[in-house]
């Protein structure tokens, strides 16, 4: 049984909203494990804002590579299928002239993240 996708809760959780709406869009309910949601949800909103306020200021790069290598390091123990990938920067465009970079059709603000061939763009 599919799942349906999530809004975001607050201003700040689109990091764990996104890779969570990706896991929910390539899998059946049944196949996604109560601890891949448990990662997500436990590493991502890891930053503080500048009045130190925890969780305000969203999702670091270096909390969405973590989960990114989580994911493919339970692929290669479980035999899950899913690969992920993180792109950002320059290796990001959303011109499909530039033949040398990745190419991304969704509105995009700061990295891609793959899934499993598909794209999660926030």
């Amino acid at each position: 049984m599919k799942n349906y996708l999530n809004y975001q809760s607050s201003e700040y959780d689109c990091g764990s909203v996104s890779i969570t709406n990706g896991i929910r869009y390539l899998f059946d309910r049944e196949e996604i494990s109560p601890d891949i949601l448990k990662c997500i949800m436990l590493y991502t909103m890891d930053t503080y804002n500048e009045q130190g306020q925890p969780c305000r200021h969203g999702t670091s790069a270096a909390a969405m590579r973590f989960v990114g290598s989580w994911l493919n390091q339970l692929a290669a123990v479980r035999s899950f299928p899913i690969q992920t990938q993180f792109l950002f920067g320059n290796d990001v465009t959303l011109s499909p002239r530039k033949p040398n970079r990745r190419f991304c059709t969704a509105q995009l603000s700061c990295c891609v993240f793959f899934l499993k061939f598909r794209i999660m763009c926030f």
